[in-house]
């Protein structure tokens, strides 16, 4: 297994519409946990490579590397396969991608990876 210095955590952009839930605008619940890691440990942001989607499908370059069946968000996506800690929470991609699609997995990812504070259960 590799180490990828950088991998790609995909998040949706706030402030989307989605005319199947209803009239208005809406964020992502679980994209607004993972945002508020990345306020609360700026070291996320130096280290991670972030990439913004519309909620609309395609987004951007996510199906690329996971699938077109596999565009849920947030993603944490590894290009180059898994690292050492990430193998036990990762599916597979597209070719040799591998990318964590639970968010309480990417919050422990990231707390395992960087040396943060666990999520409190």
């Amino acid at each position: 297994m590799n180490t990828p210095k950088h991998p790609i955590l995909y998040l949706l952009t706030t402030n989307f519409s989605d005319p199947e839930a209803g009239p208005g605008v809406y964020y992502c619940p679980y994209c607004i946990r993972i945002e508020g890691l990345l306020s609360a440990f700026h070291i996320l942001r130096e280290t991670l490579k972030i990439e913004y989607v519309d909620f609309a499908k395609p987004r951007g370059t996510l199906p690329d590397l996971t699938g077109e069946q596999n565009q849920s968000c947030p993603q944490l996506v590894f290009p180059d396969g898994d690292d050492e800690i990430s193998a036990q929470w990762s599916v597979s991609g597209v070719g040799k991608v591998r990318a964590i699609n639970n968010t309480r997995h990417i919050e422990a990812y990231i707390s395992n990876r960087y040396g943060l504070p666990l999520r409190h259960p």
